[in-house]
């Protein structure tokens, strides 16, 4: 009589593929903290966590790469946090394959642009930290900074007019496609923004500046399942 209960949870654990948001304001916690979670539902996605060291005014004056948005493992493989350096890689994973992840040619493959330095007047506009980045700690995507500002993600549709193809690597001439996926702009945005209203204005900046493009199927935008939902918050 206790097979069929097992069976239905085994069967809804398997088409848990969409991520959920939970929010609990001060008026609704103990302490008067703002509580905020998502549950990542992936079935093959890279659930590590990473803690990302701030980057000095000299470092944070480079261009950025920005990344190619990808969720199985390794989601990336660089010298921005120690989990992503190549020395930490699964070496019980097949040889070919650190080979492959470890190579510039992979590296060059996931590289579709780079952000330069906002202008100085864009950034005291939008609020950002004036030299270098926060420290932070992300997953799949980024979670909170060193100013608590922190953010969750909730699988949502989104209009077809905002989604476009992800540009391609750079390095072979194609530059017709959009920047930034939501993963992206939210490790921008925590990593520069010392406030919630920052990290908003920020995200909605770069996506219209430079384009912004959700999940894919068989080389499409697909606008019913993969606008996703960005909740930030940031202590009073």
């Amino acid at each position: 009589m206790r097979l069929l209960p097992i069976v239905l949870a085994a069967l809804t654990a398997q088409r848990a593929t969409a991520c959920t948001a939970v929010v609990a304001g001060r008026k609704a916690t103990a302490n008067g903290a703002t509580l905020l979670l998502h549950t990542d539902d992936c079935l093959d996605c890279d659930f590590r966590l990473a803690r990302v060291p701030p980057l000095s005014a000299s470092a944070a004056a480079q261009p950025e790469p920005v990344r190619l948005f990808s969720q199985l493992y390794p989601r990336e493989v660089s010298n921005r946090s120690p989990t992503y350096d190549p020395s930490n890689l699964d070496t019980e994973l097949p040889k070919p394959l650190l080979d492959v992840w470890t190579s510039d040619e992979w590296y060059n493959n996931q590289t579709i642009g780079e952000l330069a330095p906002l202008e100085p007047e864009v950034a005291a506009m939008l609020g950002v930290v004036a030299e270098g980045t926060l420290a932070t700690i992300e997953g799949q995507y980024s979670i909170a900074n060193s100013k608590q500002v922190a953010m969750v993600e909730s699988t949502c549709g989104a209009t077809p007019a905002l989604l476009s193809l992800a540009r391609t690597n750079p390095s072979q001439g194609a530059r017709d496609g959009a920047l930034w996926d939501i993963s992206a702009l939210s490790r921008v945005a925590l990593s520069r923004c010392p406030s919630a209203r920052c990290a908003v204005d920020l995200m909605g900046y770069l996506a219209t500046r430079d384009g912004f493009y959700g999940g894919q199927d068989d080389g499409l935008p697909d606008p019913s399942s993969n606008g996703e939902l960005m909740l930030v918050s940031a202590e009073c």
